[in-house]
C-alpha cells in the first residue's frame, strides 16, 4: 500500500533475494517510515554520486549504517552518518526507500516482517572523508545493481 504522498518509482515482485514471495518497493516519501533498517546517504555531483567501500564486502556503495532498535525513523542514526561524512554542518534531506514486503521471514532473512524499509537522505555539501565518484546515469556502472539506484536517477532527475 502507497499513501500520504508516496511515488512509487520501481518494484521487484518477486524479488529474488528475499523469502518466497518476497517483494521490494522503491519510493519516494515525505518522511522516513519505521522500522527503518538502514540508512544510506546520497551526494551527487554532476552526474556521480559519492561512494566508499563497504564493511561486508569492500565493494563501493553508499555511505551506510544499520540503525539501532531505539531509532524506529533512522534520524539519529543518519545525523550520525552525516556528521561523520559531511561535518557537524551538513545538512540532509529525506528522499526515499526501498521497502521489503515479506509475508513470512525465514531464519536467514535478518529484517523484520512484513515491511523493512532502507532509507536515502540526499545531500549536497562535500563529503569531508575519502571516497570514490562513481557514475550513475551509465546502465553499466557498478551502481546500477544496487536496490537504491532508482532513487538516484530520480534524484538526477529532479
Amino acid at each position: 500500500m502507497v499513501t500520504g504522498g508516496a511515488q512509487s518509482i520501481a518494484t521487484v515482485a518477486p524479488a529474488p533475494w528475499l523469502p518466497n514471495g518476497g517483494r521490494a518497493d522503491v519510493l519516494v516519501l515525505p518522511s522516513p517510515p519505521d522500522p527503518m533498517c538502514l540508512v544510506r546517504l546520497l551526494i551527487l555531483r554532476d552526474r556521480s554520486a559519492f561512494c566508499v567501500p563497504r564493511e561486508d564486502t569492500a565493494s563501493l556503495d553508499l555511505p551506510t549504517r544499520a540503525v539501532p532498535g531505539e531509532d524506529a525513523r533512522g534520524e539519529r542514526t543518519i545525523r550520525a552518518l552525516a556528521d561523520e561524512v559531511l561535518g557537524p554542518r551538513g545538512m540532509v534531506r529525506f528522499l526515499g526507500v526501498v521497502r521489503n514486503e515479506v509475508a513470512v521471514g525465514t531464519p536467514d532473512y535478518p529484517w523484520p516482517t512484513p515491511y523493512a524499509h532502507f532509507g536515502v537522505w540526499r545531500a549536497a555539501d562535500a563529503p569531508i572523508i575519502g571516497g570514490e565518484w562513481v557514475a550513475v546515469d551509465d546502465a553499466r556502472s557498478p551502481l546500477a545493481r544496487k536496490h537504491w539506484y532508482p532513487l538516484a536517477l530520480h534524484a538526477l532527475a529532479g
